[in-house]
């Protein structure tokens, strides 16, 4: 409400100063129009606000997945490769042990070929008595 110079009580309605008493329920109503219209909006807003968290959440979940999709194939190779090289270096040991037996079996066999009449001789000696 405001006073104007005349005295009378007079409302600011659209614009104009108006008196109070005749403009009163017109104003009233546009003043809950605009109230339920901006309430509208305050909801249309709200849906607004929640249908992008919703997409955000969304987008957020596909992007966790792929991220976690990615990594789950990076381990998986990883590990696959880990294998490999464990088994390349099985490999290599068990020849490594093969060239070693074989190495030391024809050092045996020619220790023993060398070595054989002479063996035989001192056990035949032992046993006989001789």
């Amino acid at each position: 409400m405001a006073f104007r110079t005349t005295g009378k009580v007079e409302r600011r309605h659209n614009g104009r100063w108006c008196a109070g008493s005749l403009t009163h329920g017109v104003y009233m109503q546009e003043m809950i129009e605009r109230i339920v219209e901006m309430d509208k909006k305050a909801r249309d807003m709200d849906e607004e606000a929640e249908r992008l968290k919703e997409r955000a959440v969304e987008k957020i979940e596909k992007k966790k997945q792929a991220i976690r999709t990615d990594y789950l194939q990076r381990a998986r190779r990883k590990l696959q490769d880990m294998r490999e090289e464990e088994a390349q270096s099985n490999q290599v040991l068990v020849e490594q042990s093969l060239r070693d037996y074989q190495a030391l079996s024809n050092s045996m066999n020619d220790i023993y070929n060398k070595n054989k009449n002479a063996w035989v001789n001192e056990i035949f000696a032992r046993v006989t008595g001789r």
